[in-house]
């Protein structure tokens, strides 16, 4: 119908805000509609689809790829982690954000070994989720504060100039040893 037209575009903010376009991987039906609620109230984003397993999310995206996957690492079937790599073999420009309830001192590092871009908990609020994909979308990656710190000591290679530590040493660099 042409009732479309009346949404409130506010030309003053930008001449045209593109929405950029989510899809949703979760198998739990009342979890992919919380999340598509909370995210197509944003402005600046817009869900573009979902799937509840693996292998029909990765047929969807080939026929329409995303901005950006939102998705659970543990389903029936393939793994979300299996499913990240799946997804960069056949389009490595989506980057995937995975959204789970598993404590990310155990998955975070796996999910961004896998090539995945980003880690939250389902326990953080909308705002922190909103504020993650923005992140992944702006090309960054994220994580939460306490586990940033924690992977920087795993990702960084270590300044040692005369090669001294050995990556089980993290800590005896001096860094506390204050005489």
């Amino acid at each position: 119908g042409g009732k479309e037209h009346k949404m409130k575009t506010t030309k003053n903010r930008r001449t045209t805000t593109v929405r950029k376009r989510i899809f949703i991987l979760d198998d739990h039906p009342i979890t992919r509609y919380g999340v598509t609620q909370l995210i197509n109230h944003e402005p600046d984003l817009l869900v573009c689809g979902e799937a509840e397993g693996a292998q029909q999310a990765l047929a969807a995206i080939k026929s329409a790829p995303p901005d950006l996957v939102l998705a659970d690492i543990t389903m029936p079937g393939r793994s979300g982690l299996e499913f990240i790599k799946d997804l960069e073999a056949q389009d490595p420009r989506v980057p995937v954000l995975v959204m789970s309830m598993h404590d990310e001192n155990i998955y975070a590092e796996r999910v961004l070994r896998a090539g995945g871009r980003g880690y939250i908990m389902k326990n953080e609020g909308g705002e922190k989720l909103l504020e993650a994909i923005r992140q992944v979308l702006q090309g960054q990656v994220y994580v939460s504060k306490s586990m940033s710190a924690a992977l920087l000591e795993v990702f960084t290679p270590h300044r040692a100039s005369g090669g001294e530590a050995t990556p089980g040493q993290q800590g005896s660099q001096q860094s506390g040893a204050r005489r």
